[in-house]
């Protein structure tokens, strides 16, 4: 039990310094091993971060349509969001980029502006406590 309550508090001042949501809320329910191996891995991941230039250990290179007009990967990389020209959306997992996982096509938009102005729109993505991607757009010229 001494153990267990040693590598609690060495993870609790790690997560200080490093915020894990996920690694907070399941802390009270892990054993001491798991505690000892989450806060050496903090820790390792913590020092390649002090090193002048960082290499990633995996690096992969994705290619997309020519009509996307933005690209982002949501917080954690499972996903991945295309926003296109015309103002459609796909949703890809980044482990099985082939087809979208969801589509969503292009909105309705008011006659005066072009879609040109619609894909400027600014395009912000998360991802919520279950895991699911949120895909937030604002300045849009989207009618509902």
């Amino acid at each position: 039990m001494e153990d267990r309550s040693v590598w609690r508090l060495v993870l609790s001042d790690i997560l200080d310094v490093i915020p894990l949501r996920t690694v907070s809320q399941a802390v009270i329910s892990m054993s001491s091993r798991e505690l000892k191996d989450i806060a050496v891995r903090a820790t390792r991941i913590d020092t390649l971060f002090e090193k002048d230039i960082v290499y990633p250990v995996k690096l992969e290179s994705i290619s997309c349509s020519k009509i996307a007009a933005t690209i982002q990967i949501t917080p954690g990389g499972q996903w991945i969001v295309i926003m296109h020209k015309d103002g459609s959306l796909n949703l890809h997992q980044t482990r099985d980029f082939g087809a979208p996982l969801v589509r969503i096509p292009r909105p309705e938009c008011s006659p005066s502006h072009s879609w040109d102005e619609l894909a400027q729109a600014k395009m912000d993505v998360r991802v919520t406590s279950l895991g699911e991607p949120l895909v937030i757009i604002s300045d849009t010229l989207i009618s509902t």
